[in-house]
């Protein structure tokens, strides 16, 4: 399979591990300034339309065709080589 690399996927990928790097993931699975770290990324990309929840998680929102599979697996296999980590949940609705 040949799959085309896009520009937001990239970005989606890129943000994440950004966020999660501020956060001080590579240090621990504490990500106590989590929803600052957020909040802060929020504000300088201008994503007013979006809340953040009282929930110390990070929820990746993609629209149906624009290959969330794909970004989700890239992000794996980022977050492995960045920061070590072997063990991933995704949950996807049906």
């Amino acid at each position: 399979m040949l799959f085309e690399k896009q520009k937001f996927q990239e970005d989606c990928v890129n943000n994440i591990v950004s966020i999660l790097d501020e956060a001080g993931f590579h240090n621990s699975n504490n990500l106590s300034n989590l929803k600052e770290v957020l909040k802060n990324h929020y504000n300088e990309n201008l994503y007013n339309y979006f809340t953040i929840s009282d929930k110390n998680r990070l929820d990746i929102i993609m629209e149906t065709g624009t290959g969330k599979t794909f970004t989700y697996i890239k992000t794996i296999f980022e977050l492995n080589r960045r920061f070590n980590k072997n063990k991933f949940i995704i949950i996807v609705p049906r």
